[in-house]
């Protein structure tokens, strides 16, 4: 059995490697997304201009939305501001892996204690010491079970979109 201090310091080692880990990947594909994102923005607004010309050929017309003679939908000011919405998210998304890990390693450091303390002030075999240790150990497991679930769906949806040609399939899956 691992003393606690050193479980703790193992279980912050191995969280903190898999954050630097995830914020290296996804940081590295945001930044090659946005060396790629005029050539996306071309591209859709080459497609959009298509569809336009396809629609007016059915006789369907829509009207304009861009300035007069401009034919891009997509300006540098929308784009700049999804890219900011995009990070505000992946910075909420790192704010608060770090609270759940700082979360976790407290129950994990004082779970015991306290389990101890509720035996101590609970006559005997008290039925809710009872009940609270089998509820803690469903929420463990579903907790487990969910992590799972999760992993392997991101996963699997990263290696569709990897077999697909997907640009940036893992920052996606």
């Amino acid at each position: 059995r691992v003393p606690t201090p050193i479980a703790l310091l193992i279980i912050l080692v191995g969280l903190s490697a898999l954050f630097g880990v995830l914020f290296y990947i996804i940081s590295a594909s945001v930044t090659s997304l946005a060396a790629q994102l005029g050539t996306y923005a071309g591209n859709l607004n080459e497609r959009l201009v298509d569809i336009r010309a396809l629609l007016e050929q059915s006789g369907i017309t829509i009207p304009d939305v861009a300035p007069a003679g401009d034919r891009n939908v997509l300006s540098n000011s929308t784009l700049l501001q999804t890219i900011r919405a995009f990070l505000g998210g992946l910075a909420g998304f790192f704010s608060d892996s770090f609270l759940i890990l700082m979360t976790t390693l407290f129950f994990i450091a004082e779970g015991p204690m306290m389990m101890k303390r509720m035996r101590r002030s609970a006559s005997g075999d008290h039925l809710l010491v009872d009940r609270l240790t089998q509820f803690g150990q469903g929420v463990v497991r579903q907790f487990g079970l969910r992590g799972i679930v999760n992993a392997v769906t991101g996963a699997g949806v990263s290696v569709i979109l990897l077999l697909l040609g997907v640009d940036f399939a893992i920052l996606w899956g």
